[in-house]
């Protein structure tokens, strides 16, 4: 269960906010709509105002993306109807990441995969990670992007295996890897391949309950700690530099704080950060020094130190 942290400052500023690019989602479903997240919603198939997802992928990626940051404003970019969007119809992705700089989110997750690199959506991904490159004044945006489910059979899709971009594998609770994980394309020793819930997660479409995995729902749920982290740091280190605000808002600084939360297991980085948190909760709880939440749940002073550190080292 996500419990939101009693944060303070950053009263002048707003929330943190994530583009999800696509099948849309549902107006109706009762967690999307009693959160009154969704800023904005845009469609590239057909009527732009009507982003409503009738496929329900799209759905649930918003959902875990709610239960994992339910503070997080959201963009809603509807890029396809069902599970694959035709050839003559992949520029629509390169036009909703230029949506979502346009709307200047921070994070954007895309729970699709090309098998081929596509020169627009590089062009836009670009313009996304790398604005001081196009003489712009926007910040960098994280972007995520999910693996892919074909295990061995398959290589990692693009954009996730792209430089610049999170890729995100799943993993059950106790962090073993879903078999349908493809095998690692980048210099493992980079520790930049990172695993998250994604096996068998509990969600509702059409008022039923199912349970999904795939990377796709892992890619969410990576996405939300990233926006946690993004808004913790907002409240408890309002006093960052603007250059270090701009590193902590890229991949180049979410990349560090994520390694600090993950454990190696086999090519993977399985992120985890309640297990840092418990290991910590003890350390002090055993110096005596423990001035968190009786129940252990929240360590906001590790948390800080440890965001801290990465500002400063990396």
């Amino acid at each position: 269960m996500i419990r939101p942290l009693k944060l303070r400052g950053a009263k002048n500023s707003r929330n943190v906010r994530v583009a999800v690019i696509d099948s849309g989602c549902s107006k109706s479903d009762r967690l999307i709509k009693g959160s009154k997240m969704v800023i904005k919603g845009k469609s590239w198939i057909g009527d732009p105002d009507d982003w409503d997802d009738t496929y329900g992928h799209g759905t649930h990626v918003v959902r875990f993306l709610l239960q994992t940051a339910p503070s997080a404003e959201l963009y809603i970019a509807k890029v396809t109807e069902d599970k694959k969007i035709l050839p003559d119809k992949i520029h629509v992705i390169e036009e909703a990441i230029d949506w979502a700089i346009e709307c200047d989110v921070d994070i954007i997750t895309m729970s699709l995969g090309l098998d081929e690199t596509h020169e627009g959506i590089n062009e836009a991904l670009n313009r996304a990670i790398h604005p001081e490159d196009h003489e712009s004044n926007k910040s960098p945006k994280i972007v995520f992007a999910a693996a892919a489910n074909g295990g061995a059979n398959e290589a990692t899709a693009y954009p996730a295996r792209r430089d610049g971009v999170i890729c995100v594998y799943a993993s059950d609770g106790d962090g073993n890897t879903g078999d349908f994980n493809p095998d690692c394309t980048r210099d493992t020793t980079n520790n930049d391949e990172f695993a998250i819930l994604g096996v068998d997660i509990e969600s509702k479409w059409n008022k039923k309950m199912v349970h999904k995995s795939g990377t796709s729902f892992a890619t969410p749920i990576a996405a939300g700690i990233a926006c946690n982290i993004l808004e913790f740091a907002r409240h408890e280190l309002p006093n960052v530099t603007p250059e270090r605000r701009y590193w902590l808002y890229s991949y180049k600084g979410m990349v560090p704080i994520f390694r600090r939360m993950s454990k190696k297991r086999g090519d993977y980085c399985y992120l985890s950060p309640w297990r840092k948190h418990k290991h910590e909760i003890k350390r002090q709880r055993d110096a005596g020094v423990w001035e968190g939440r009786e129940d252990g749940t929240v360590d906001s002073e590790y948390l800080k130190r440890l965001l801290v550190g990465a500002i400063r080292y990396g």
